[in-house]
């Protein structure tokens, strides 16, 4: 016999509040090729940037947030990146966020405004790594 089970909002609140709980477990990576992210994406689908200054970021802090069917988890601050030298062009296409004890793909984002050139000293990019889980059963 299968079954459905739902998923009580505080328990998936608690859930998250404990997975997300440990100081910079994740690590907050650009990536400079041409990929889309689909639901099987894995780390190997990513090329990281390399552009000086770049390195891998971590969150401290992650907020959630219950909500009515669900809950929703942000970076308590904005992650940015910025180039410390002038170097030739690359673009970056989003980011991806690596759970850095299991070493897997937790979530990866292509933003639909990129890509965003560094090629300059002091070119910059701010991101707010925000995510959503939502019961399949909504209300």
């Amino acid at each position: 016999m299968v079954s459905h089970s739902i998923f009580a909002n505080d328990a998936m609140s608690n859930l998250m509040q404990t997975a997300f709980s440990v100081v910079n477990q994740y690590g907050v990576h650009l990536f400079q090729n041409n990929y889309s992210p689909v639901y099987n994406s894995v780390l190997a689908n990513f090329v990281d940037a390399s552009f000086p200054g770049y390195h891998i970021r971590s969150i401290a802090i992650w907020i959630v947030t219950p909500l009515a069917v669900g809950v929703q988890i942000q970076a308590q601050n904005p992650v940015v990146f910025t180039q410390s030298a002038s170097a030739p062009l690359q673009l970056v296409y989003g980011f991806y966020i690596k759970d850095n004890v299991s070493n897997k793909l937790l979530m990866a984002y292509r933003d639909p405004n990129g890509p965003y050139p560094f090629e300059n000293a002091g070119d910059n990019l701010s991101i707010q790594p925000t995510f959503t889980c939502l019961s399949q059963y909504l209300a």
